[in-house]
């Protein structure tokens, strides 16, 4: 929510204009390259957390991005599928900051959270 509250002109903004740009290029490239996505994700997300200027959020993101990554290790099932899918949810969040468009920005982040939580829980339960 804070980040959508951000001036066009913000360093928040700047470096979301830096992430479309990322993600776009990562998208277009081989299945192969997606194995640079969770340096991303983490940014991505370290992005968005710092942009409340909350000590603990950006503590917590740094963690949230470990724990996530390191589940993921384990089930490579469906792997560069998720990895895509999870680039074109960050770009529907990253283009409605861009665009200023905030309850879009905020549904697409909420919908991103719940797929991630939907994966989160497979990749745990997974046989």
């Amino acid at each position: 929510r804070a980040l959508v509250k951000a001036a066009p002109d913000s360093e928040a903004m700047r470096q979301m204009v830096e992430m479309e740009r990322l993600h776009i290029a990562l998208l277009a490239r081989e299945d192969d390259a997606l194995g640079q996505f969770p340096a991303l994700d983490s940014r991505f997300h370290k992005i968005l957390c710092s942009a409340a200027q909350n000590r603990f959020f950006d503590e917590f993101a740094q963690q949230i991005s470990i724990i996530v990554h390191y589940h993921f290790q384990w089930n490579k099932r469906d792997e560069v599928a998720r990895n895509r899918a999870a680039i074109h949810e960050h770009l529907a969040v990253i283009q409605a900051c861009l665009s200023g468009q905030k309850a879009d920005a905020i549904q697409a982040l909420e919908a991103h959270l719940k797929t991630a939580r939907r994966t989160m829980m497979a990749t745990v339960n997974w046989d």
